[in-house]
């Protein structure tokens, strides 16, 4: 939905309108989502005994996740400044 619409446009107004909200919560919802490709990262490390911590296994999960999140905003910024730099 996210790639098909922008963030602010995605028809989920019934969400809004349920909880009062003044804005369109997507892109919150969409970045919350995100947090559970973690278990699958972990659960790889685990099933090909990559590391016989959980502690390390859970650790390495999240830092993967954040880690791709990190450069997925430095990438869409750059692209923001680039693009069109008066847009915000």
């Amino acid at each position: 939905m996210g790639g098909h619409f922008t963030f602010e446009r995605v028809p989920v107004a019934f969400m809004s309108d349920l909880f009062g909200f003044q804005r369109n919560h997507f892109d919150r919802i969409a970045h919350f989502t995100v947090g559970f490709y973690a278990f699958p990262i972990a659960e790889y490390i685990q099933r090909k005994k990559l590391s016989n911590s959980v502690i390390l296994t859970l650790l390495f999960a999240v830092f993967t996740i954040c880690t791709v999140a990190l450069l997925y905003e430095l990438f869409e910024w750059g692209y923001a400044v680039l693009a069109d730099p008066t847009a915000g």
